[in-house]
């Protein structure tokens, strides 16, 4: 697979409005390593176990093979518009309304909403939810099953397979990696580092995830419409 497109996809999979936001909640915690570990496990446990599956099915089945090499780019095409459709819904608000909040601002004050299931298990501070989110929150999106599918399609082997799924994962999870390794590290100095962090997401997080979504998409459609 194209390394560049890996990174992009995987990227625009770290930003995602759902694992951000469940991210970002986890940071508020008073303590967020323990939940932090646990939210990565089940991520990753669900993601990589969907991942190999994926990919072999689809070497199996045939689907990813030459006689399909000329329905590619136009998958390549559609799931570019996809990737603009989320960055559009992202801006709208259309799509995780808690990121475009500071849009209203200004606006009328709105009667509070009821917060989603996966934001109240997460502001428990149990272990086992976090576990439980990360698994249900990192479940195969529209990027990991584009970057399965190429992984698929250039039928490598085993090892090679693996080592592209454990890439696009651990940027997948920079995020969540990145304060644990804080953590690991300065134990003293990453409640400040972690707060911070959590502030800087919460304020940007909707132009970041637009942002990677939008170059995403017109880089997944120039690379269709060249390969056709």
């Amino acid at each position: 697979m194209d390394p560049v497109t890996l990174v992009l996809l995987a990227l625009a999979a770290a930003v995602y409005p759902t694992l951000l936001a469940g991210v970002i909640l986890i940071l508020a915690q008073p303590q967020p390593l323990r939940m932090l570990l646990a939210f990565l496990a089940g991520g990753l446990t669900v993601s990589m176990i969907a991942g190999i599956a994926i990919v072999r099915a689809l070497e199996s089945s045939g689907a990813v093979g030459t006689s399909h090499r000329t329905t590619r780019p136009v998958v390549s095409i559609v799931v570019g518009a996809l990737s603009l459709g989320v960055a559009w819904g992202i801006w709208s608000g259309a799509i995780n309304r808690e990121m475009a909040k500071h849009r209203r601002r200004k606006r009328a004050p709105e009667a509070p909403k009821k917060p989603s299931m996966a934001s109240r298990a997460l502001s428990r501070g149990s272990i086992a939810m976090a576990f439980v989110a990360g698994t249900i929150l990192n479940l195969p999106g529209v990027w990991y099953l584009e970057a399965l599918t190429e992984i698929a399609k250039a039928m490598p082997s085993t090892v090679s397979s693996l080592l592209q799924l454990l890439l696009f994962n651990v940027i997948m999870f920079a995020l969540v990696e990145i304060p644990i390794v804080a953590y690991v590290v300065n134990p003293q100095g990453a409640a400040g580092f972690v707060e911070h962090a959590s502030k800087w997401g919460h304020d940007h997080s909707r132009e970041v995830a637009i942002s990677v979504a939008t170059i995403v998409g017109v880089w997944l459609i120039v690379k269709g419409i060249i390969a056709l």
